[in-house]
């Protein structure tokens, strides 16, 4: 099995004071498969140290149909789960001030492979094969286990290109601020400088 580790990093560009942070919450001690985090604090102390997290390269054909996974869009292998809690900001009653989900956007900077460029060829025998775009890793709103939409989030699909503001209306966002996103591995790597994340999120709450 090929495998890949992560490097993350996270930049907030907030309304809230300086002292809110970002938090992330991966399996970055690598024993939660692609389940969610367990957040101990030794997977914590993981994600902080560098984020060593282990992806699996999506080449398999789960379905044998003949078209391997990364370019297969029904339901696969699931992805590994990333876990982003969106700092909270609180009023002289020390309630929590809402999200103002339109105006809020999240951005992931990443060496992305385009969801919608993989190229499809013949071997001089007639078969096909698939090649995935350019990059290595990609973002999805939604599992790989279930039926996804290529297309880019802002177009109506499932997929989060790189370096793109995505309204935090467009995630499912619970109570405590908690969005989930999904990470695929579709190529492996030489230089692990391939492989780093940042993460931007900017809040603006409503007053």
């Amino acid at each position: 099995m090929k495998i890949i580790t992560l490097i993350i990093s996270i930049i907030v560009i907030s309304s809230c004071s300086v002292n809110d942070e970002l938090i992330v919450h991966v399996d970055a001690d690598n024993n939660n498969g692609t389940d969610l985090p367990d957040q101990s604090n030794i997977e914590q102390k993981a994600v902080e140290e560098g984020f060593p997290k282990m992806l699996r390269i999506n080449t398999p054909d789960t379905d044998k149909d003949g078209i391997p996974n990364f370019a297969d869009f029904d339901p696969g292998l699931k992805f590994v789960p990333l876990v982003i809690e969106v700092p909270k900001k609180y009023n002289s009653k020390n309630e929590i001030i809402p999200i103002d989900l339109k105006k809020s956007k999240l951005t992931l900077s990443y060496n992305a492979s385009d969801s919608t460029r993989i190229q499809e060829k013949k071997y001089t025998s007639g078969k096909l094969y698939y090649k995935p775009a350019s990059g290595y890793l990609r973002f999805w709103k939604t599992n790989g286990n279930t039926k996804r939409n290529p297309s880019p989030l802002l177009k109506g699909g499932d997929y989060l290109p790189s370096d793109v503001k995505h309204p935090l209306y467009l995630f499912t966002i619970n109570e405590a601020n908690i969005i989930i996103v999904y990470i695929e591995a579709v190529r492996d790597m030489s230089n692990p400088d391939h492989a780093s994340i940042d993460i931007k999120i900017e809040d603006v709450y409503v007053e």
